[in-house]
Parts: C-alpha cells; structure tokens; sequence
C-alpha cells in the first residue's frame, strides 16, 4: 500500500485511490453498478428517461408504453404484475407473450419512497386517475436490482410466478442525478423493469409502472440503512436519514 489511502478493486484487487468509482486497471465500477450486466446500463438510460418523462408530463403510464414501443418492439415481449414488493425478496407474475420460449434473469426497479409514510394514504391522482407522490415527498429515487435463486424458463404464451432476492440497493439518487430540473411538485412514478434471454442470447424484457400500494411495504429509512453507500458518501447517507427523522418526528 502506498502513503495514500487506497483500495482494492472488487474485481481483479489491484490497488486504486479510496475514492474511485472505477477501475483503471481493469475498467470495473466499483460502486451500484458492479451488480449491473453490460445490457443493463442501457436498461439504466431507459429507468433515467422514463422518470424524466413521468416527471414532465405527469402520464406514467404514457411513458412506459412510449419507451416500450421505441426501445424495442420486438424484444419487449414480457410482461408483469406484482404480486409482493419486501426489502429483501419481492414476487412478480411474469408473462412470456411471444412466440418463443424465454429465461427471465432479473428486475431492476426505480423506487420512490416518501419522507412520511402516511402520504401514501393522501394520494395525487393525474388526469388518468393513477396516483402518485410528488418528488418534494420523496427521500429519493432508489434502484434496486433483484434476481431469481436461478434463472426461471417461461415458454412462450405462459406465466410464471417468480420470487426474486434482492441483490443490491443503490444509494437515495437526489435531484442532482438527474438531467432536467427537478421540482418539489413534480409528480413520480415508482417501476420495475424485468429482463431475460431467449435464443442466440437475444435480450427480452417488460416494464411495469407500480402503484403506491405496491410499495406500502417498503420504508425509505430501512433501503437507506441497507443501501451501498462508499465510505465517502456516508456523511450523504446520514444527512438524508437525519432529514427523514426530523420530518417524522414534526409530524408525530
């Protein structure tokens, strides 16, 4: 070790400054987005874009079916409903509407969890009459990858019903993680992106949009405490879990 503090890389553990977020031996990241395979970075951009167009327009479900419609047409051939959304292990029933037999492999969700928990029950409805949380009542936007104990085979026209182990919880993503301005009365959507293989290793997925009763189950506090924070982003862990407290704490 040199005079410096430094780390080794988790995956080939060559020594690199503490503070790195990647690799610049062999390229890795060394935060959230070691957990993530290559075609999920893409996956990424869409989870980015989606929470930017539900923000602007207000119509989640609107989003979803644009990103859908444009991302692929014809690889997005699973869909999703949720069964039980936990911390440590969620179920989704898992629709393969193609043709041909799929693998699903994992989801990845963008969560927005409220400051308050009672705001779930003073719901914000659109147009639509989907409800949803104003980004002013949220601790953040997490994301949460989940795989199945192995991969689960779905053949073509059939559902499967998959219980998936939480992997990794990202940090709290704020307003500065994201590309337009973000403001307190802009309205959220929380959504899990499933995600599997078919034939020739061709990638197949589904987004669903949730509900706040989907995520009644989940506490921002507990993602918070459970989240893969770096050393030098634990003063931001704490300075977030103290505001929650002292929200809850007013309201009490």
């Amino acid at each position: 070790m040199s005079d410096n503090k430094t780390k080794n890389c988790r995956t080939c553990y060559s020594d690199i400054p503490s503070p790195a977020s990647k690799c610049k031996e062999c390229g890795s990241y060394q935060d959230w987005r070691r957990f993530l395979p290559d075609w999920i970075n893409i996956v990424a951009l869409i989870v980015a874009a989606l929470a930017l167009l539900t923000s602007l327009l207000g119509h989640g479900r609107v989003a979803v079916e644009t990103i859908s419609e444009h991302w692929s047409g014809t690889n997005f051939d699973l869909n999703a409903s949720v069964v039980e959304l936990g911390r440590d292990t969620s179920t989704f029933a898992v629709s393969n509407v193609s043709n041909r037999n799929a693998v699903v492999t994992s989801v990845q969700c963008g969560l927005y969890l409220p400051i308050d928990p009672e705001a779930l029950f003073e719901k914000t409805f659109t147009e639509q009459g989907q409800e949803q949380l104003q980004w002013g009542e949220t601790a953040g936007m997490f994301l949460v990858s989940l795989d199945p104990d192995d991969p689960i085979f779905v053949p073509a026209g059939e559902q499967a019903l998959i219980t998936f182990t939480t992997r990794h919880i990202s940090p709290a993503f704020g307003a500065d993680r994201f590309s337009a301005e973000r403001k307190a009365d802009d309205l959220v959507s929380s959504y899990c992106i499933v995600s599997g293989v078919r034939g020739n290793n061709e990638q197949v997925g589904g987004i669903v949009l949730l509900s706040l009763s989907n995520i009644r189950d989940l506490d921002a506090l507990d993602l918070l405490q459970n989240a893969d924070y770096s050393e030098s982003q634990e003063p931001e862990r704490e300075a977030l879990i103290g505001r929650i407290r002292n929200v809850r704490s007013e309201i009490e």
